[in-house]
């Protein structure tokens, strides 16, 4: 009997001790949009931990979350009702779980922006039925999860935009039957796994490229869905295999598509034969120029319009070892 008593307290003993997973809910009761103040959330002056889940749907009125110290954390993140979460210069935000933003139709105006500090996710589903956008200013995002999919459902959009700092990501992925757009104006971004846009039936993807670079790890345009790319600056670089489908439209202006897998015969014969429309500005039309230099990346560009050709002329030889002492 004494055995059974013992055992009893024991076990009573360690349960107060035993993590429990909380939902935590932004209210910005302090009105200081502070993440590490406790009296900014539901739970009585606590913060999340890696184990809880965190929820912003506060609405206009309330204004949204900036983490701006080292250390936050949560396990999922979950945002609708025109929330907003920023993560500053010095702060850090780590998920342990998977994000879902704007989770129905009802949804819009959700918006994540890193603006100078670090943000760490997994998964991250950008616009699941409603429209959400996040937003690389300066700083770090890094995206260890499968995927990040901006336009995840039907009728949902999603959004990426990488104006400056840098994003680390495996798989992104613009239209999944949804609204996926993404613009790189600055920076750099860098997949270890597919570009994809406008995958399956009724999604639409659009990337537009006017600055900055874009590497991923093979490509996939209009498989399913209706695909535009925009090159109007910086690079696209390709270190992987390309499947250009028919639903897809490749404009080419001053940018860069970069192919450091391929040969200038088989790029060459994807622009022929992909069934895409491509379209390449210019003065001289719709004409391309395919190289390669000679260390193994094979570059698509347009022709250049007749005064910028003669400036290349002048200038050739002191600019084609720049572009090789940079490229990636």
């Amino acid at each position: 009997m004494k055995k059974v008593k013992y055992t009893i307290a024991l076990c009573a003993l360690l349960v107060p001790g035993m993590a429990m997973a909380v939902n935590f809910t932004w209210v910005n009761w302090q009105a200081d949009q502070n993440w590490a103040d406790g009296g900014n959330w539901n739970q009585l002056g606590a913060v999340p931990t890696a184990a809880d889940d965190t929820h912003f749907n506060q609405g206009a009125g309330v204004a949204g979350a900036v983490v701006s110290t080292p250390g936050a954390t949560a396990f999922g993140l979950v945002m609708d009702n025109v929330s907003s979460l920023s993560i500053a210069t010095g702060g850090t935000l780590t998920l342990s779980g998977q994000g879902n933003i704007a989770n129905s139709a009802a949804s819009v105006g959700n918006a994540i922006s890193v603006d100078g500090g670090t943000f760490n996710s997994q998964a991250i589903a950008l616009g699941i039925a409603g429209e959400a956008s996040l937003t690389v200013n300066s700083g770090t995002y890094n995206q260890a999860g499968a995927w990040l999919i901006a336009g995840y459902g039907a009728g949902a959009t999603g959004t990426l935009n990488v104006n400056g700092g840098t994003m680390n990501g495996t798989l992104l992925l613009l239209g999944n039957g949804g609204t996926g757009n993404g613009t790189v104006t600055g920076g750099a971004i860098s997949l270890s796994s597919q570009l994809q846009i406008a995958v399956g039936a009724g999604s639409a993807g659009h990337l537009v490229m006017d600055g900055g670079t874009l590497t991923g790890v093979g490509m996939n345009f209009g498989n399913g869905g209706t695909a535009v790319v925009d090159l109007n600056g910086g690079q696209l670089i390709n270190n992987g295999g390309t499947a250009i489908n028919g639903n897809a439209t490749i404009n080419v202006g001053a940018g860069e598509w970069i192919f450091t897998a391929s040969s200038v015969a088989d790029v060459n014969w994807m622009i022929d034969n992909s069934g895409a429309t491509w379209n390449f500005a210019g003065a001289n039309g719709n004409v391309r120029s395919v190289t390669d230099d000679g260390l193994g990346n094979v570059t698509v560009t347009a022709i250049p319009e007749p005064a910028t050709m003669g400036l290349m002329a002048l200038f050739g030889g002191a600019l084609l070892r720049f572009r090789r002492m940079f490229r990636l």
